[in-house]
């Protein structure tokens, strides 16, 4: 009964869009899998249709997100810059390592 109510509960954790678009993906590749074992032409065409839509939907997913990245980001700084920006805050105070040759 607790599992139940575990997975009906409203304070599960969301997804984040990567694990979300990832899993979109993963669901294309299945569709597309099940529709190359299948023979009934109707059934088929139906797979490779949801397939289709799965890829869209992981392909929409990742752009929202890449949209909010890049609103998020102050003007001119780039993808590079920002992640070496997120490297220098995490390696400040860090003491350096002494590589003798």
């Amino acid at each position: 009964m607790s599992g139940e109510s575990d997975r009906n509960s409203s304070a599960r954790t969301p997804w984040s869009s990567v694990d979300r678009a990832m899993r979109y993906r993963e669901q294309a590749d299945r569709f597309e899998a099940l529709a190359e074992m299948e023979d009934q032409p109707q059934a088929r065409e139906r797979l490779l249709e949801l397939a289709e839509q799965y890829g869209e939907l992981a392909g929409r997913v990742t752009r929202q997100k890449n949209e909010a990245d890049s609103a998020r980001r102050a003007p001119g700084q780039t993808r590079r810059t920002e992640s070496l920006t997120r490297l220098r805050r995490i390696c400040i105070g860090r003491p350096k390592r002494i590589i003798n040759p």
